[in-house]
């Protein structure tokens, strides 16, 4: 149960090829393509998320909530 997602970078990243050359993203193209698992969040109420997300999103709240208890750093 996996997902194919693509990844864009934010506008103006540059990034140095293997062969030396750089390439700078604008913002619309793809810059990798990933498998990620899938989540189910069935079970949890949106109300309850966007409520968490409002007043204490600051906090990350939300994300325990919805069982995303930290930010992964994307491996190349």
């Amino acid at each position: 149960m996996t997902a194919w997602v693509e990844c864009l970078p934010a506008p103006n990243i540059s990034c140095r090829l293997s062969n030396g050359t750089e390439f700078r993203f604008s913002g619309e193209e793809v810059g990798f393509n990933k498998t990620i698992p899938c989540r189910n969040v069935s079970g949890y109420s949106y109300k309850v998320a966007v409520a968490l997300s409002l007043f204490l999103g600051w906090l990350g709240a939300d994300r325990f909530y919805l069982g995303y208890p930290a930010l992964v750093r994307p491996t190349t």
